[in-house]
């Protein structure tokens, strides 16, 4: 039978499931067909993904044209999917960390009511995201194939956007099964990454909130230590700290053991974000250039969904960082001066252990705003190089 607890975690579950970074089917009728559907599924995309990468190793040059902004586009998508399938031992000991914790807090009405209201929250947040990624992928893939079958019907040469796999076409392109096949077999790989790539989404925005909704569960608890106080300077009933302490130090171990996976994955997505914007940007210009209105557009388009996911993901670090900043404050905040010397000194070492900022990183590589700029910054730099070149 399904707990409430378990329907919290069933959001990022499901969408791993659905990207292909979930095996467990356990219960379903179709449990070892849907299993081995999703390996299926991930060795499909890293047989295109190779494929790609050993034509690319042909010439760098490759990158400057239509189908080379794929390389850093797919090369991201396919480093993060490799860490995720790596580490899925760090996922599922993540989620069944938080699954205990929210079945213990879930008992405190006022604790269950703070899960309620953040999960509830952060899953009408990703929605956006998820939206903007399916609305493109949509859109990517029927207009070009109803703007071909207009130009066929004219009698006119085919018309295709950059795909994966454009290197295969033949030059000039004609409409041959191997032509469609082609087109089918690079719409293949998107249905397969698109949905991975939601998936990484989703395991970064639910582990942040699972973050998040801990501190804010922490912080009123601090807050309910000064429910008995009498508002005088005396000393007041000693408190007991010990669930308070051991709340904290399960949420700085938490996230100090488990979130360089997260860590990892941005600092590869930093990496090639600012590439991939570059190219994208690169292709946006020619093909205006060009006249070709409607792969300027998908490209502008594109621009403006990179640069939102790289700010959403590296804002979700900064959310983090601010998790430990409240949990410092929530401590100060406190009527501490007014309990016995064993109590402040329990304090105190909350205070320097809340010193060690929370914070997603992997090799001093962190996440935050500041990464975001820089990600943007070099996408230009390197866009200028390339007109420089020119």
């Amino acid at each position: 039978m399904e707990t409430k607890e378990d329907e919290y975690m069933k959001p990022l579950v499901q969408l791993l499931k659905f990207g292909g970074f979930w095996f467990d089917f356990s219960g379903h009728k179709h449990a070892m067909a849907l299993k081995w559907c999703n390996i299926a599924r991930n060795v499909i995309a890293f047989s295109v993904w190779a494929y790609q990468m050993a034509y690319f190793m042909g010439g760098v040059s490759y990158l400057l044209t239509e189908a080379g902004v794929f390389v850093p586009i797919c090369f991201d998508e396919g480093a993060v999917a490799v860490i995720v399938l790596c580490n899925q031992s760090t996922i599922r000991e993540t989620i069944r960390i938080y699954r205990k914790r929210f079945e213990v807090f879930g008992s405190t009405p006022w604790a269950k009511n703070i899960i309620d209201s953040e999960m509830n929250k952060f899953n009408r947040i990703f929605q956006l995201p998820k939206l903007m990624l399916s609305v493109f992928f949509l859109f990517y893939s029927v207009v070009p194939l109803v703007y071909d079958a207009v130009l066929a019907y004219s009698g006119k040469s085919p018309y295709v956007v950059p795909l994966p796999l454009n290197f295969l076409l033949e030059t000039p392109m004609q409409r041959t099964p191997a032509f469609y096949m082609t087109i089918y077999l690079s719409y293949l790989y998107f249905m397969i990454i698109v949905p991975r790539f939601i998936a990484f989404e989703a395991l970064m925005m639910y582990i942040v909130a699972f973050v998040v909704i801990d501190v804010k569960i922490l912080v009123q608890k601090m807050k309910n230590l000064s429910e008995k106080d009498d508002g005088s300077l005396f000393l007041q009933e000693e408190w007991n700290l010990k669930d308070v302490i051991d709340h904290h130090s399960t949420v700085v171990r938490v996230v100090e053991e488990h979130f360089w996976l997260v860590g990892l994955a941005m600092m590869v997505q930093n990496l090639t974000f600012s590439i991939s914007s570059c190219l994208v940007i690169y292709l946006t210009k020619t093909s205006f250039n060009n006249g070709d209105i409607v792969l300027a557009l998908f490209c502008g388009n594109f621009v403006v969904l990179l640069m939102i996911l790289n700010l959403m993901f590296n804002g979700a670090g900064v959310l983090i960082e601010n998790q430990g900043e409240m949990v410092l404050t929530a401590i100060y905040d406190t009527e501490w001066y007014k309990q016995p010397p064993k109590v402040r000194k329990e304090i105190n070492a909350m205070l320097r252990q809340g010193l060690h900022v929370l914070k997603i990183s992997y090799w001093s590589n962190t996440v935050n705003f500041e990464t975001a700029m820089v990600v943007l910054n070099r996408a230009y730099s390197f866009f200028t190089l390339i007109n420089t070149g020119e």
